[in-house]
């Protein structure tokens, strides 16, 4: 696969390089964070991120080779975050879930 040309295009602001570009790794990275997140939503966040990331700091990839392996990290640190999200989001006490875990009426006048 031929990632140099497009890359270099892709630094110099070429649209049409980084659409094909996009269109080449687009459904490996979507689905390696499918498998990571476990929710359709959160990867396809993730993977936009992910190529908004990877579009900003283009200019410091140095080596266009190395250009898949650098995309696949963004999107696993752009997964943990996703996920890191989710699950501080139920563990965090929210009042409706405080009230059903009180014993409910019926059980309290059976103990009495």
């Amino acid at each position: 696969m031929e990632l140099e040309a497009p890359l270099n295009q892709a630094r110099g602001g070429d649209v049409k390089a980084i659409v094909e570009l996009t269109r080449r790794f687009q459904h490996a990275v979507y689905g390696s964070a499918l498998t990571l997140v476990r929710d359709f939503q959160a990867a396809e966040d993730v993977v936009q991120e992910a190529f908004v990331a990877a579009w900003a700091g283009m200019p410091s990839l140095a080596e266009p080779a190395a250009f898949p392996g650098w995309l696949c990290g963004t999107r696993r640190s752009g997964c943990y975050g996703a996920r890191r999200r989710r699950d501080s989001y139920w563990r965090t006490p929210k009042p409706w879930r405080a009230r059903r875990l009180r014993p409910s009426t019926r059980a309290r006048r059976t103990a009495s």
